[in-house]
Order: C-alpha cells, then sequence, then structure tokens
C-alpha cells in the first residue's frame, strides 16, 4: 500500500508566524507606550508641580502690604518677589525648596499739579494786590515745581511800568499712596500704612511732620511720620471733623503748599479802567512738558471826573449862558462827578474871576448830590483860609479855591460849589 509523504503546510507556518511578529511588536508599541505615557505624566506632575509653586509664591510680596493698582504705586517703592520651588528625589523624599528673587523699584510718574484759581481783585493805580494760591501734587512721588509769571498790561497803562512778583522761585511737593486699606478717624490720630521709599529718616516721599496732605479729597495736617528704609512706613494723620470713607490701597496722599503773587499795576495814562494780566505756571522739574497754569485778571480802576460851569441870574435856573447888565448879580454852579471806578484824591476846585467881574464877599456856598438852586445848597463856606477848605484870593489872587479832598465815585456824591459875582 502506498504511503502519502508528509508536507509541511508552508502557507499555515507563514500566517503563524506573522501573527507571531504582529503580536511581538503590539506589545512593543504597547510597553513604549506605557512608558512614554508615564514619563510624560511624570514630567507634567514636575512641571505642574513647580508652576503652582512658583505662581503660588509670586502673590506673596515680601513687603508684608497688599498689592497696590499699577498707576497707583509710590514712587521708590521695592517690590520684592520671591519665586519657590518645592520638588522630591527619586526615592520620593522632600527636599529642601530652592528659591530666587527679583525685585523691581517704582520709578517717579511725573504729573502736572493742581493750582487753584484766586479770584480776580480790583485795585488802583500802585496799589498792590495779593493772589494766595495753593498747589498739589497729582505724582506718585516727590517731585519739583518751578513757578513762572508773565505780564500784560493794557493801552492804558505805561508798558513796562506794572510788577508781578512771586513768594518763592519754586516748591517741592511730597507724595505717597496707601500701602493698606484705612479708614481716617474724624478726631485723633490716624496711622496710615505707606511704602517705604528706602530711607529711613524724618520723611517719606517728600512728606514730613506739619504738612498738609490730600487724601481722598480731603485736606489732613500729617502729625508725626515713623519711617522705615524697607518694608513699610507709618503717616499719622489729625481727623479733620469728619470720618473718611474706607481708603483703599493705591489711593494717592498728595502734599498741598501755598505761595502767594503780588501785583502792583503801573503808572496810568488813561481815563478808563485797565487791566494786567498774569498767567502764574507750575512746571515738574523732572518732566518739563507737565505744567499747570492759572490766569488772574487785575483790574485798575481809574477816577473820571466831569466838570460843568453853569451861570444863573436869580439863582434857581442854571444855564451854560445870561446875559446881564453891568451892575447886575450873577451866579455861579460848578458840578463836579466821578464817573470813574475808583475815588478821586486831592480834588481842588480853581475858577479865577475876569476883570469884569466882582466877587461877592461870604456868598460860597457847597451842595452835595443832584444838581440844586444857590438857595437850597445847605453848607456856607467862608472866604478866610479854615477848615472848610474854600477861600478867595488867598491860595492865588483874584481865584476862588475850594479843596474837595476825596471825591468817590457816583452822581451821588457830585460836589456843587455856588459863588456870587456882580458884572463891573
Amino acid at each position: 500500500m502506498e504511503q502519502k509523504q508528509y508536507r509541511p503546510n508552508t502557507r499555515d507556518s507563514t500566517s503563524t508566524k506573522r501573527n507571531s511578529d504582529r503580536t511581538i511588536t503590539t506589545r512593543a508599541l504597547n510597553c513604549t507606550t506605557r512608558k512614554e505615557n508615564k514619563e510624560m505624566r511624570t514630567e507634567r506632575s514636575f512641571i505642574t508641580r513647580c508652576a503652582l509653586g512658583a505662581a503660588a509664591v509670586a502673590l506673596a510680596v515680601c513687603l508684608g502690604t497688599p498689592q497696590q493698582a499699577d498707576a497707583n504705586t509710590a514712587a521708590n517703592t521695592s517690590i520684592i518677589n520671591t519665586a519657590t520651588v518645592n520638588y522630591r528625589d527619586t526615592g520620593g523624599v522632600a527636599q529642601n525648596p530652592v528659591t530666587a528673587q527679583a525685585t523691581v523699584t517704582v520709578i517717579l510718574v511725573a504729573s502736572a499739579p493742581t493750582l487753584n484759581a484766586p479770584a480776580d481783585l480790583s485795585t488802583t493805580s500802585g496799589t498792590a494786590v495779593i493772589y494766595n494760591y495753593e498747589i498739589t501734587a497729582t505724582a506718585n512721588g516727590p517731585d519739583s515745581y518751578n513757578l513762572t509769571r508773565t505780564i500784560a498790561e493794557s493801552a492804558g497803562i505805561t508798558p513796562g511800568t506794572s510788577t508781578a512778583v512771586i513768594s518763592t522761585p519754586s516748591v517741592t511737593l511730597g507724595a505717597s499712596t496707601l500701602a493698606a486699606p484705612v479708614t481716617i478717624a474724624s478726631a485723633g490720630i490716624t496711622p496710615i500704612t505707606v511704602p517705604s521709599d528706602g530711607t529711613a529718616n524724618v520723611t517719606v516721599n517728600g512728606i514730613v511732620g506739619g504738612d498738609t496732605v490730600f487724601i481722598g479729597g480731603q485736606a489732613y495736617t500729617v502729625a508725626s511720620i515713623v519711617d522705615n528704609a524697607n518694608g513699610t512706613s507709618t503717616i499719622n494723620v489729625n481727623g479733620n471733623g469728619a470720618a473718611s470713607a474706607l481708603l483703599q490701597p493705591g489711593t494717592l496722599i498728595a502734599e498741598r503748599q501755598t505761595f502767594t503773587v503780588t501785583v502792583t499795576p503801573g503808572t496810568i495814562i488813561a481815563t478808563g479802567d485797565q487791566t494786567v494780566t498774569v498767567p502764574v505756571t507750575a512746571t515738574s522739574v523732572a518732566d518739563g512738558t507737565k505744567s499747570a497754569s492759572d490766569t488772574t485778571i487785575t483790574t485798575v480802576q481809574v477816577a473820571n471826573l466831569q466838570v460843568l460851569k453853569e451861570v444863573s441870574t436869580d439863582g434857581t435856573t442854571f444855564s451854560a449862558s445870561v446875559s446881564r447888565a453891568p451892575g447886575q448879580t450873577i451866579y455861579y454852579r460848578i458840578t463836579v462827578t466821578n464817573n470813574g471806578a475808583a475815588n478821586a484824591t486831592s480834588v481842588v476846585i480853581t475858577d479865577p474871576l475876569t476883570v469884569y467881574t466882582i466877587y461877592t464877599a461870604g456868598s460860597a456856598k457847597r451842595a452835595a448830590g443832584a444838581a440844586t438852586t444857590y438857595a437850597a445848597a445847605p453848607t456856607s463856606l467862608t472866604d478866610a483860609a479854615d477848615p472848610d477848605g474854600y477861600d478867595y484870593a488867598l491860595t492865588t489872587a483874584g481865584t476862588v479855591t475850594y479843596n474837595v479832598g476825596i471825591l468817590t465815585p457816583g452822581a451821588g456824591n457830585a460836589v456843587q460849589l455856588f459863588f456870587q459875582a456882580t458884572v463891573r
């Protein structure tokens, strides 16, 4: 009986080998993937722990004060942030943290100060007026401000004769910001925490005891300073009679000072009121583009006198002219009115008589205000040298002289002088 020779099934063998190879490859890939995933998870875990540790530490400022608004941190403040990294070794044992610091020093951001606007004043020629100014800091730290002025005179003043003198050429204003929330009490002393300025002395960013400072729109007097070189310092302020609202970190503490401008008008060469215009400017020394200005206009009031001479035949009805025969009496009325805005001083009326008239002795009278008659004039004047200020032919021969003195503005203050004469 013929035996069949056994032949291996090469197709099955090849298939089995391929399946075996696929299995080995898959297992290798899975092993590699698991290893990579484990390494990635380990790396991410380490990175995450480091990042979280650094972020947590970065929030803690070694000043020990709350964070302030970016734009409101005081100049000279040192911001010292410490980053910390925590980790374990391969055995899982916690190791000592490692740290690193970075320091940021806040610089001065110059700003235009605020100037109050004193009310315009009036005066007379040659009489000075004084303008009182208040200047308040708005920068985040101390700065000096140069004070300058110009002068503009109206046409009725001799050019260059007016002056404007500033009491000081410059002022230095301190400023800081709150480092912690505070409510300032209405009375007593309230301590205010501020960033230190890096130097331990009697001033914090230019603010010293006795200064006037503005905080939250209110004025306070500084009672004292506790200044530290690092960390925070304290400004103690006196209550102003009203408790403040809760003031937040970053609130400006701004010093205020005062100065004066004395304006003296020059020589008046016109009859109407004149003006002297004086713009005053405060310019930052740290940044010359930052300045504040105010302009005062001083009105120079001028006396403006009007004189009217009239004549009458009966002392009742007066006009510019009359007709009279020799030997007849005539009545003169001289009215002087100040139509200006300032008093007229050293007012003197003179009226020389002509050779065609003879003065009637003892006939002079005086009235004030609205025009009146000779008979109604209430005040008689003597011809002699006496306190009434009137005389005839004593000061000047053949002349009526009446020393009025001061004549105030207005028709109600007008002066009327009466006297009689006879036609030759």
